[in-house]
């Protein structure tokens, strides 16, 4: 190989991912210098881990996007985030949200689905009591409240379904501000808003995913389900002790699993 290439290559042989995408410094120093992003956006959308972003970014002496976003934050105010944060339409989300109930029922979770409730283009609100200490929770702090409106809501596990494309992911991000985090300086405000204070949690997939949309529905947020319990009855005092062998019960209405093999 020549010089250059032999330049490109990583120990153990691999290729470096600038080699594979040329134009992929490029577009890390747009995302960065141009678009204020995280280093969690920046992986999202190229589909590359923090690592091997840090290492691009410090050999072509780009600046960590704490430190832009800092910067940013000096010369301009920060931008709270846009009140509708929908992305399709009522009809669209309607159709969605149709689909999704099909997928529960063919996946035989009706109960699910009667546990939970689709609100389409709701206002969300975010904030409020916020608990720093799980283990404490008298240790509590307040956020002010802030109403959002999202393309598909789930109340009773505290699911937002968006229904983006993939090209639509930086124009959406972009809509939730630049303000700061209070507890994490290089995350947004309305992030832990959303995430931290009201632990809600966000399904993003392409809007023909149904299947991928369900599955990742939070059920296991719902409460459980009341278990009725009929009082005890002693043998003495059963109707059946004469022909029962303790493998099941009439009077609870347990199954008889095994053959009479004893009688007390």
């Amino acid at each position: 190989m020549d010089k250059e290439t032999f330049k490109s290559v990583k120990r153990g042989g691999s290729i470096k991912i600038e080699e594979k995408k040329p134009d992929i410094v490029k577009t890390i120093k747009r995302y960065i210098e141009e678009d204020g992003l995280s280093l969690d956006e920046i992986m999202i959308f190229t589909e590359m881990d923090g690592k091997t972003i840090r290492r691009i970014m410090d050999e072509n002496g780009l600046r960590f996007p704490l430190d832009i976003m800092r910067s940013k934050y000096i010369e301009e105010p920060p931008v709270p985030a846009e009140y509708d944060l929908t992305i399709r339409s009522k009809e669209e989300d309607l159709e969605i949200v149709k689909h999704l109930k099909e997928e529960m029922v063919r996946l035989k979770w009706d109960e699910k689905l009667s546990s939970i409730s689709f609100l389409i283009h709701a206002d969300v609100e975010i904030g409020g009591e916020f608990h720093p200490s799980i283990s404490d929770r008298s240790i509590t702090e307040y956020y002010e409240k802030e109403t959002h409106k999202f393309d598909i809501f789930i109340p009773e596990t505290g699911d937002v379904i968006l229904p983006i494309k993939k090209e639509e992911i930086h124009s959406w991000l972009s809509r939730c501000g630049t303000k700061e985090s209070p507890k994490i300086p290089d995350k947004k405000y309305f992030d832990f808003l959303f995430y931290a204070v009201n632990r809600f949690e966000l399904i993003w997939y392409e809007p023909d995913k149904y299947s991928e949309m369900v599955n990742h529905i939070h059920y296991d947020r719902l409460p459980p389900k009341p278990i009725e319990e009929k009082p005890f009855i002693g043998c003495t005092e059963c109707p059946y002790r004469d022909e029962c062998d303790h493998t099941g019960c009439k009077v609870r209405g347990i199954e008889y699993t095994h053959w009479k093999s004893y009688r007390h």
